[in-house]
Parts: C-alpha cells; structure tokens; sequence
C-alpha cells in the first residue's frame, strides 16, 4: 500500500501525549524546549499576532490573559519586579486542560439544569459533575456526602491538593464563594456555578454556527451574538478591513485602567501560513493556473541551455572533446552566464510570482466588500484570455524562435534561427486551453463571492447547496475545527472518566481516588487503535470525520502541492503516449535516422575528425611509399638518395604555421620513395604538395571513407525491429504514469498519518531533544511545493527510463546475446534457490523451535553446509537487493513527505544528507500550531478574555475549574508540580492533623509521580529521543523494584449514587487512611519522610 497503518495510542494516555504535543506547538522558544509543558505570556503574544493579527504587550497578556484565566500557584503579585515576572509568569498543563474543558463544563452545567442542549452540539457525559464533585469531596473529606459550603471546606479542599497558596488567599476563598451564587451547600448546583459563573459569556452555540471564530467572538451580528447583555468595550483600533469596520476592544470597569489592542493587517488572501482565505479552493486553482501557463507560454519556448554559454562560444574556440585546461575560457565565461542568469530568473519570478498570486487572489478573505472580489476575478480573466488568444492567432509570442521542427536535419542548441512549420504546436495548445479553464474557474470563485456578498443574508436558507457553494470555505473548516475541539474534549472526559472508575478493594494504606486514578492509568491507559492506512484515510476525508473528529486542517499549500503533483501525472500521461506514438511512426522514417546521426556527429569535435583522417592518410601513403620501393623498376629513376628529414631541412622552409617546399624537377613519384618516417605529417605532406601532389584530396578521400564506415557501424547499432523501440518506450511511460499517480495518491494521505503520529507521541515531540530544530528556519517551507512538483516529474522519469532501459537491453539485438545468456543466469538461479528454500523449510521444522534446536547435531552440520551453499548465492541476492533499493529510491525522490533513509543513516555529522522531510514536518507543524483543534480554543478564550475583561473569567473560577481537574486528571499533576516547584513544599505547621494527613498523601503520590516521569526523560529514553523501556519498567529499574511494586493500589470506589454514600460519621478519621493499627502521627511522619526521599531522588536524577 501506498501508506501504511500505525498503531495509535489512545486513551487517558494518549490524551495526555496530545496535551504535550499542543504545549510543544504553544511554545515559542528557539533554544530551550520546556518539558513542564507551560505556556508564557510571550508565547500568547505571538500566537495571536500570527494567528488574528492582534497585536498586545506582554504586560497585557499578562496582567489581562494570564492572571484571570491562571497562570500562578496563588501569590497575590502579578506584577513585575526588578525586570523578570512574579510568579503568575506561566499557564501550566493542568491550567490549560482547565480553560479547554470550559466549553464542556457549560454544556454539563445545562444538562446538570435539565436545560435542552443547542442542536448540533456534542454533548457531554452525563452527571459529570456529579460524579467529579464527589471525587473531590471523598479525596479530601474522607466522604463523598455533599457537605455546608464554608471557607473552612474550600481551604481544606485547596490544601488537600497541596494548594495552600491557593488556600492562604482569604480574597480569592471569599470570591470562590461569592461564585456559587450565596450556596450554603457544596452540592452540584453550587459546583456548577463555581465552574461556569464566569464563562456564561463563552456561547456554547457556536459550535454548530457556520461562523469563523474571530467572527464568534467580535463580530456583533444577529447570528453571532454571543450574549444578550449589553458591555462597554474599550477602543480598540483596527487596520484590518476583515474586521468589517468593527471597533472592537476589551472592557474596562470602575478605576481599572482601559486596555485597549490593536489588529494589524494580515494580507489574509495570501497568508498561507494560517490559511486566512476566503475560498482554499480559489487559491488552488490560482496556483494552478499560474503554473499551467507558465509551462504553456515560458518554459516550452524558452528552456534553459545545457550549457548556457552560447555567448561565450562565439567569444571563444570550444571543444566538446577538450581537457578543462583548453575550455577555461569558456567554462569561466559559462559560470558568468550562469549566475547572472540564475539570478535574473530568481529575480522575475519573485516579482511576477508575488505580483499574479496577490493580484489574482484580491478580496478572497472574509469581510471583502464586494468590489474586490470583482476586481480580482476580471484580472485572473484577463491574465488567463490574452495569452491565450496570442497563442491561438499565431505562433506564441514568447517561443516563436524556437518552435520545433520535424523536418530539420540538425539541430544546434546555439542556433538563433530554425525553420517553422504551419501545422501549430499540439501540446502547447493543450496546456494553453488547460490554462484557460483553469483560470475560468478561478474567476468564477471571485464572482460568487461577488454574487454572495450583494444578495440579501439568508436568502438561501432554503437551499442548503446553493448556501454551501457561496458560502466562505474557511467558515465551513473552521466550523469542522470548532466541531473537532468538542469531540476530542468529550472523547478526553470519557478517557478520564474509565481511568478513574474503579472498584472497591480491600484496605489501601493510600484511600484515595487520587491514588486509585494514578494507578490506573499507569496500568491501563494505553490502548491502541489502527489508523492511518491509505484506504481509511481517504475514507474518514470523503465522509468529512477526519474533519470533524480529528480536526485535520489540510493547508493550501498541501492541496496545491497534491494538485501540482496531478498535473505531473497528466503531463508523463500525455507525454508517455506522444513519444510512443512518436517512436512507432518515425521508426523507418530516414529524417529520424539522418537527425540520430547528426546528433552522434555533433558530439565529435571537427579538429578530431581532422587529425585521425590525416594520420590515416599519413599511414596509407607510408604503406604505398614502401610498395612503391619494393618494385625493382623504379630503381633506376635519378632520384635523390638523402633521408627525409635532410631533403626537407634543403629545401623546405616555415611560413607562418604552414610549410613550403621548393624541389628539383624530379619525377613526382620521387616523393613517394622518399623515406618519410623522421617527418611529421605536416611535412611530409608539404613534401607531397611540392612533388605534384594533392595531400588534401588524399586526407579527403580517407575522411569520406571513414564516415562511410561511421555510418556502417551507426547502421549496425540501429534497432532492427520496431518492436525493439516500442515496447521498451510504452513500458516506461506506462511505469512514469503509475509512479507519478502513486505518487499523488500517497500524498494527502501521508500528511493525515503523519499529524496523527505527531498527536498520539509515535513521531515525539516535547520528549525529543531535537524538536527544538523544528522552530527553526521557518522560511524552508517554501520549497515545499516546487520540490513536490519536480519530485514528482523526475521521479516518474527515472523509474520510467530505468525500467524501459532494463526491457530494451532483453529486446536490442547488440545485446541479445548477453540477454540471453542473463536469462539463463537468472533461471539456473531461481531454481537453485527454489530448491534451497524447499530444503531449509523442511529443516527448520524438524531442527528448531523458536531460538532452539530440537537436534543440536544435525542443525549444526546442516547450517555448515548452508553457510558455504549461500555464500556463493549471496551474490545473487545482494544483485536483487541493489535493484530494489534503486527502484525504491528512484520512487521515493518525490515522497519528500517522509525519510528515505533510516534514522542515523541521513546523517554526517551536523549535515541531514536528506533534509526535505525535516522541512514538511515542519511545514505541518506550523500549520498545527495555528490550527489545531485546542490550539483554536486557546485562541478564542484569549480574544473573549480581551475583549470583555473582568467580565470573562475570574481566579475564583479559574481555581474551581483547577479543582475540577486535580479530581478528574490527577496524572496531570505531575506537570503542574513541575512548573511550579514551590508546590513540593506545601506542608504548613499549623494545619489540623487531619489537613496534614490529606496533604501529605497526596503530595506523595505526586512526587512519586514526578520521580518516575523524570526518570523515564532519564532511562527510558536514549540519546536520540527513543523510548527505550516503557516508562513504569524505568522508574521501577531504578528503585531496584518489580513493575507493580510501589503502585497505590486501587482502594474505595466513589459511590456516584448519593444514597451510597457514607454518612458524616464515616468521614476522615485516623482509621480512614492508615495502615491498621498505626496511629495518625506515625503515619504523617512516615509520609513525611517518603517525600523527603522522593524528593533527593529527583534531583539525583536530575543532575544525572
């Protein structure tokens, strides 16, 4: 298959490797990568710069962002002192779940109200917070009875998790309390109104709304109203015209100061980063008309010479045979050319690139008024109908000089003229009219963004595809993202919830769900999925669930890539069946034959074919002068008797580089019995010349001769059968055709599995120490379309022409013979290794059971004997081995969406040898980063706490939500203690025993957390970020246990039912937690010193 499948994790735990993967993509970092998962204010600052344009100082993020929503342990200052953030400088993990889970809890809150839930949204667990509200209540009471609201229960609560800074706040104790709505009871009502009293702003109904999520949270209109209260907004100023003219800011109450933003134009309709289009498909087909012309007009009329140095070969002598020593000139010359035209191609296609793409892509984002998206579909217009029409009224305006001509005889790359024919050029008429429609199309999106924007809103009510095709692409993505966000969270609280259902055992020395829910998910949380694989990929994309449940965002740039690489595919196709066509027809055609034969002759310098005709007339002349001498009747001729050098030294002399001779009158034939061999050719020549005779009709004749043997051999080298030609040429344009259609069927699926892996931790991310690399150099991405293009062109030709060259070797006569002989090669072999595998089957099941031997003697002697039989046959296989990875590798030039070559392989030092899938995951991840379901979110609450201030979200709901995670996450915690260290530390004097007890457990169990997950970064993962052992084996092999030693065992269940709950006189006393038989102090102490040790373990392992 053309992609494979990958076993993905899923469950609580792989909840928790998603939740890390969105940190990774949070962080902005460059040189450190934060593995406590939090999140800066300047991490905020950038995402909503990138993402919606809003530009806000750090401070603000902070003191307006950070401090309501979290971002601090509880410490009263938020300010900064002496230059560095106080302590409220960090949103952590836990924090994070708490403002991602605000959605649900509001949905849980209606449906705790018995309200009906809007249409369309995904709906929570039922009784969910219920069922949390007594885990949080039996953890940190001893009894999961709803018990007086009082600021001695939210304390003790506070404290219990090891919140005491939390707790020691009397302001923040007093506000949580307030946030109940006056409740004298911690029943679910009173937790509902801690949870979500200050989000009732965050309207639950644009999960369904097909609005954008700027529009859900700025745009005042009827149908994205989200609230029917009235607010007086600061003044925000607003460059963007997508913002519709909206003065949107955030509130100010009382004294507060006012706070105001500002949103800064984006270029939305070429931001192919976040993908801020109107229409995704416009885009497309824009590209794709731009390219398709750019074929049709430029690159067929105007290919770059091999060489490139036409001017510099009528400046300067070339040889094509010549040393580099006798070129220099030239090369020098053609290194000249060649930068300044490279750079002068750099140059005009930056320009007219950037030029037709911003100008065909006017008003494709939405808020544009009308008019612009008219503007930019007459100008795609006009850019896809004048060159067409230019094409069509004659030759093409830019290729004119260099049509093709069948009829020419020879063909010189150099050549500023050739002779046209009449009948005009097929395939530039095809990828002219292709341009056409393509840009047709194009124009047609802007007219009915034009058309949707004047017609009245909903007038289309009725007419649900009408609405679909002239309503913006981008709502409908991003209203799939919205959609995606409430499926992952509810499938998070269903993860959560099967973790944290357990049953009663029997006494625990650690009672606590706390301690039920970490054990469980150390045992249980790893469950697996198969996904990925190229049919359920393309599946889950046709019935739009890879959209609404995973949230996939499929970038511009991937679809135009993947469009790009069809447009390949069609070219090989159209190009496969022409030269075939081509071959058949021109096979007896003697024009073919006489050009073939003038490009062999072009490859030879004329120089050479001087020289060797004149050293075999040299030769020919010595044989007739020794003829001549051995005749006896020429020996009485009165010629002189001198050799040839002192008859040439008397009478022959050098006139500039040529000879002259000025001889007796002897008899011509004289110079023939001269002895001549002492003379170079020029002279002996000038020697002939002076005698009477015509050296150059000599050298001429020898020059004919040999061309006519040339032409013999040429004859001979000729594929004497058609079928020799056709055959080999269709299957290497059928194998072009099918590598090229591999190739772009692979494609989308590739990425989908490749962000699937990147959320579920297969491809690691915050656990790879060289993630980090990834942030960086973010400009490499734009390779990223022109190389799929071109990858996937010469990557079709190479497995085309090596396989249509494998076929012509076993057809072409001048191999024949080694062909045939190849087969029997092959066939001898095959059969030898048949009968080699017949006979080491039957062993194997006789001799071995696994890594054992049944018959100890005869294994031996038997895999002797095979050890010597396969030496020889290594050969063989090592022959097939080389022929696939070739083939493999010639496929492979265009999947630059994945590594060729194996980790460590593809690389020499600090150099990748195979940098291109570094830059797609790259590429990918710059698009998660924007656009992922959480991530989208995140930035929804930021730009709600920004624009209403005080009036959305709180501390007090923040800590009550931080609450509802400690009980339903408390894997989690490990992550907050890790950004927080001071948390470690949050035993306090003065707390009751039974405060203490709670206390101490609980931060036992987190630091044994902590312990373990650091010590898994330390021995369960290599120097290359692999995991080596599974992370509870590393802490385990450590502490020098068994795995399930040292777990908390599962104790009390949480009776969701409130008539199983125990009574108040049930609650925590000192039998409820300790061991039998030890007192309560004994057993604090003990905790005590297990977290002191935990502790050193940490930072041993740490400094490690």
């Amino acid at each position: 298959m053309p992609v494979e499948s990958f076993e993905q994790l899923i469950g609580a735990a792989g909840d928790v490797k998603e939740l890390e993967y969105i940190s990774a993509l949070h962080q902005t970092d460059c040189d450190e990568l934060r593995r406590d998962c939090s999140i800066q204010a300047d991490d905020i600052r950038l995402f909503l710069r990138s993402r919606y344009g809003i530009v806000v100082e750090t401070e603000t993020v902070h003191s307006v962002i950070m401090s309501g929503l979290g971002g601090g342990s509880g410490k009263a200052s938020s300010k900064m002192n002496n230059g560095n953030e106080a302590d409220d400088e960090v949103i952590d993990l836990m924090e994070l779940v708490a403002l991602l889970m605000i959605p649900t809890l509001l949905k849980a809150r209606l449906q705790q109200l018995q309200d009906s839930l809007p249409e369309g949204v995904i709906k929570p667990p039922h009784g969910l917070l219920e069922y949390v509200l007594k885990i949080i209540l039996h953890d940190t009471t001893g009894c999961s009875a709803f018990k007086p609201l009082d600021a001695d229960l939210l304390k003790a609560i506070l404290i219990s998790y090891g919140e005491d800074d939390l707790a020691s706040n009397e302001d923040l104790i007093e506000d949580m309390l307030a946030a109940t709505n006056g409740a004298t009871k911690l029943d679910t009502n009173a937790f509902a109104d801690g949870l979500t009293g200050d989000v009732q702003l965050f309207d639950i109904n644009n999960e369904a709304r097909l609005t954008t999520l700027y529009e859900d949270v700025f745009v005042a209109k009827e149908e994205t109203e989200i609230s029917a209260r009235r607010y007086k907004f600061g003044v925000a100023k607003s460059n963007d015209p997508e913002s519709g003219g909206h003065e949107d800011g955030m509130k100010h109450n009382g004294d507060s100061p006012q706070q105001s933003f500002t949103r800064n134009w984006m270029a939305p309709s070429i931001d192919v980063t976040a993908d801020l289009y109107r229409s995704k498909m416009l885009v497309v087909f824009l590209w794709s008309t731009i390219v398709i012309s750019y074929f049709a007009y430029v690159w067929l009329g105007q290919r770059m010479r091999m060489g490139g140095g036409c001017e510099c070969r009528g400046l300067y002598n070339y040889t094509y045979t010549g040393s580099y020593k006798e070129n220099s000139d030239v090369i020098i010359c053609e290194l000249s050319v060649q930068v300044a035209k490279w750079i002068l191609l750099f140059t005009i296609l930056s320009i007219v690139g950037l030029t037709l793409v911003t100008v065909g892509s006017i008003g494709n984002y939405v808020g544009s008024p009308w008019w612009q998206p008219l503007i930019g579909g007459t100008l795609v217009l006009l850019f896809s109908v004048i060159p067409f029409a230019s094409n069509i009224s004659g030759p093409s305006m830019l290729n004119a000089a260099d049509v093709d001509d069948d009829n020419a005889l020879y063909v010189d790359e150099c050549s500023t003229t050739s002779t046209t024919t009449d009948q005009p050029q097929l395939e530039n008429q095809y990828l002219a009219t292709m341009a056409l429609v393509l840009g047709v199309i194009t124009a047609a999106f802007h007219f009915a963004h034009v058309f949707s924007a004047l017609m009245p809103k909903g007038c289309f009510r009725n007419a649900p595809l009408l609405t679909s095709l002239l309503s913006a692409g981008t709502k409908f993505g991003e209203m799939h993202t919205k959609q995606a966000g409430s499926y992952k969270l509810a499938q998070m609280t269903k993860n959560a919830l099967d973790v944290m259902r357990v049953n009663d055992e029997s006494t625990s020395t650690l009672n606590t769900h706390f301690a039920q829910g970490l054990g469980e998910f150390a045992k249980t949380s790893r469950k697996y999925r198969t996904v990925g694989g190229f049919v359920w990929t393309w599946k889950h994309l046709w019935n739009n669930t890879a959209y609404r449940n995973d949230g996939i965002w499929l970038s511009t740039r991937m679809i135009s890539s993947n469009i790009a690489q069809w447009i390949v595919s069609m070219y090989v196709l159209f190009r496969g069946v022409k030269l075939t066509k081509r071959v058949a027809s021109d096979y007896q055609d003697e024009v073919t034959k006489r050009k073939m034969l003038a490009w062999t002759s072009q490859m030879m310098d004329p120089s050479v074919e001087a020289a060797l005709a004149s050293t075999t007339s040299g030769t020919a002349i010595s044989l007739m002068s020794q003829y001549l001498a051995s005749e006896t009747n020429l020996i009485a001729l009165d010629c002189p008797t001198s050799s040839g050098a002192e008859l040439f030294d008397e009478y022959c002399f050098k006139v500039g580089e040529q000879y002259e001779c000025n001889l007796p009158n002897w008899p011509p034939v004289c110079a023939l019995l001269v002895n001549t061999s002492d003379l170079s050719d020029a002279q002996a020549a000038a020697l002939l010349d002076a005698s009477g005779f015509d050296s150059q009709a000599i050298e001429n004749a020898t020059s004919v001769a040999l061309q006519q043997a040339t032409d013999q051999t040429f004859d001979q080298f000729y594929p004497a059968e058609q079928y020799m030609v056709t055959v080999p040429v269709a299957i290497a344009a059928a194998f072009a055709f099918m590598t090229a259609v591999y190739l772009s069927l692979a494609y989308i699926p590739s990425v989908c599995k490749t962000i699937l892996m990147l959320r579920c931790g297969a491809i690691k991310t915050m656990r790879d120490p060289k993630f980090i690399q990834y942030r960086q150099a973010p400009d490499q991405v734009s390779i990223l379309t022109g190389s799929l293009f071109w990858g996937a062109y010469f990557s079709s030709i190479l497995v085309g022409a090596v396989l249509g060259l494998l076929v012509f070797f076993f057809l072409w006569q001048e191999t024949l013979y080694f062909a045939q002989r190849a087969i029997a090669l092959v066939v001898g072999f095959l059969v030898i290794t048949l009968i080699r595998l017949i006979l080491v089957c039957s062993c194997r099941c006789s001799m071995y059971k696994a890594f054992y031997r049944k018959r100890p003697a005869l294994a031996n002697f038997t895999l002797l004997a095979l050890e010597w039989t396969n030496f020889a046959l290594s050969a063989g296989f090592i022959f097939v081995r080389m022929i696939k990875l070739l083939l493999a590798a010639a496929a492979s030039i265009g999947r630059i969406d994945r590594p060729f070559l194996a980790h460590g392989v593809g690389r020499v030092g600090p150099i990748e040898l195979d940098n291109y899938p570094i830059v797609h995951t790259k590429d990918i991840l710059s698009h998660e980063a924007h656009r992922h379901p959480y991530i989208e979110l995140l930035g929804v609450i930021y730009m709600m706490k920004l624009r209403c201030g005080d009036d959305f979200g709180d501390r007090a709901g923040s800590t009550w939500r931080l609450l509802f995670v400690y009980a339903l996450f408390p894997w989690l915690h490990q992550y907050r203690v890790k950004a927080r260290p001071e948390l470690l530390h949050a035993l306090r004097p003065g707390l009751s025993e039974v405060g203490r007890a709670s206390t101490m457990r609980l931060q036992y169990l987190s630091v044994r957390r902590i312990v373990d997950i650091d010590l898994y970064d330390e021995l369960a993962v290599d120097d290359e970020g692999n995991e080596s052992q599974p992370i509870e084996a590393a802490a385990c092999a450590f502490r020098g246990e068994d795995s399930d030693e040292g777990l908390p065992k599962r104790a009390s269940s949480l009776a969701v039912d409130s008539n199983e709950a125990p009574t108040n006189e049930e609650s925590l006393g000192p039998g409820a937690f300790s061991s039998p038989g030890a007192d309560n102090d004994e057993y604090i102490r003990q905790l005590e010193e297990e977290v002191t040790r935990l502790n050193k373990e940490l930072k041993q392992a740490k400094q490690m």
